[in-house]
Order: structure tokens, then C-alpha cells, then sequence
């Protein structure tokens, strides 16, 4: 995310660790959510539905500075062992934080690195129409599983 934001959308060197690329300009989110779309695959009509069916409880994990963890903060600052993530709350963040610089994310004691988190969240819950997820706690992160097409055959028959 923030390597397509420093080298594709501002054409410089990729951003340092530390660093949190804002302010981010509200066309310049709308272009980076355009290249991660790009890169996702498409999702199979089975999965959708199962994404969609009132039955299907979307899990995530992750701590520490995971897009979950820092979403789940950015919603509510009591969230640290879990919490419910609708697809609007993520909006709402992505919303309150376009063209805010560093200032105001440490004023609101909020990571740095918010922005960004909320706007691949958003991205990929739109891209695969997953409107709740839930997340956890955990240490390590899983990041990719859900949008590697070679996993979801595993759980196409469950």
C-alpha cells in the first residue's frame, strides 16, 4: 500500500519504515485504492456468496500496526482484543483522516499509519464485498490469506 502510494502515485523513493506518507490527498487515495483493485483477483461466485450469507462470520487477526489493529483503534480507542469492523466505520476513518498530516493523528492518539491502514482495509472489503469482519487479537499477522486464490479451494466445500 504505501509502496504504490510513494512510487506509483507520487513517483519517489519508497517511503521509510517510520514514515506515514501523510497528508494523503483524497485523489490520491482514490488512484492507490484503483492500483490495489487492479492487483487483487477476482473472487469466485461461491466465495462471494459465502462472504454475503448471514452464516459467515469473517474473522481477522493481527496486532501491533496489522491494517485490522490499527482499524480497529482508529474506530474505538478502548479496541485492543477485538472488535467489530463494518465496511462504513472504515469509510468514516478514511473520511476524518484524508489531507490530515502526522499532527493530527498523534493529537487524536492515533498510529500515523491509520490512513493508509483504513484505505487497504476499505479497498479489500469493497473489492470482495465483505461488509463485517471481526477481529482479534493475535500475535503475528496472516496477511494475504484471504486474497490467495490457492487457499480458497481448501474451503470451497465447507
Amino acid at each position: 500500500m504505501r509502496v504504490l502510494l510513494s512510487k506509483e502515485i507520487r513517483f519517489g523513493p519508497v517511503l521509510e519504515a517510520h514514515a506515514s506518507g501523510n497528508p494523503i490527498q483524497r485523489d490520491e487515495a482514490g488512484r492507490v485504492a484503483q492500483k490495489i483493485r487492479e492487483l487483487l483477483p477476482e473472487i469466485p461466485s461461491w466465495l462471494q456468496n459465502k462472504l454475503q450469507s448471514d452464516e459467515t462470520v469473517v474473522v481477522t487477526l493481527g496486532d501491533g500496526e496489522s491494517i485490522f489493529a490499527v482499524g480497529a483503534r482508529a474506530i474505538s480507542a478502548n479496541t485492543h482484543e477485538e472488535a467489530v469492523i463494518n465496511a462504513s466505520d472504515i469509510q468514516t476513518v478514511l473520511e476524518d483522516c484524508l489531507e490530515k498530516d502526522d499532527s493530527f493523528f498523534d493529537a487524536a492518539g492515533l498510529n500515523r499509519k491509520t490512513l493508509t491502514s483504513a484505505l487497504l482495509l476499505h479497498t479489500i472489503m469493497h473489492h470482495f464485498g465483505i461488509p463485517m469482519i471481526h477481529f482479534k487479537s493475535a500475535t503475528g499477522n496472516t496477511s494475504g490469506m484471504l486474497i490467495m486464490p490457492e487457499l480458497w479451494t481448501l474451503f470451497e466445500k465447507i
